[in-house]
């Protein structure tokens, strides 16, 4: 698995007692070092390729780190990477996210009004500040940053 990163590898099924301790050895060691592949017999062979939609991902984590790095209100488009399903997961785990992604650019809002679980909250600079529906009271206190309910809509 030396040469893996160059495309795929053959490994002669020849090698192992049969064909499945022969595969659970190749995904052992891809875990130990790292890496995600595809196996696939191709005659006598076991083809070992690398698996590339999994090695562009990002982690949640990672993720998370590049949100709070951006500034609020500043439209970023998204690379490659993020572009994946994990940002889709990561809004999914977190529905009071102050973030927007529209058309592959991404915004982090410093004032944001969501519903969750039959409520409104509102998140100032990331922070949950109000819980409720009473728009006269979220006003107040966007107030003392010049914005309205409808800024944060």
């Amino acid at each position: 698995m030396e040469n893996i990163s160059e495309g795929s590898v053959e490994i002669p099924l020849s090698i192992a007692r049969n064909k499945a301790a022969l595969v659970t050895a190749i995904h052992q060691e891809a875990v130990r070092r790292h890496i995600k592949i595809s196996t696939r017999t191709k005659g006598d062979n076991v083809l070992v390729s690398l698996n590339h939609n999994y090695r562009d991902r990002v982690s949640n984590s990672v993720l998370r780190e590049r949100i709070k790095m951006l500034n609020w209100d500043v439209p970023t488009p998204l690379t490659t990477p993020d572009k994946s399903a994990l940002l889709s997961t990561l809004a999914a785990q977190n529905p009071l996210q102050c973030f927007t992604v529209k058309a592959g650019v991404i915004t982090k809002r410093p004032f944001i009004i969501k519903k969750h679980q039959g409520r409104t909250v509102l998140r100032v600079f990331g922070q949950i500040v109000y819980i409720g529906d009473d728009h006269d009271k979220m006003n107040e206190i966007l107030k003392q940053y010049g914005k309205t309910v409808e800024d944060a809509l």
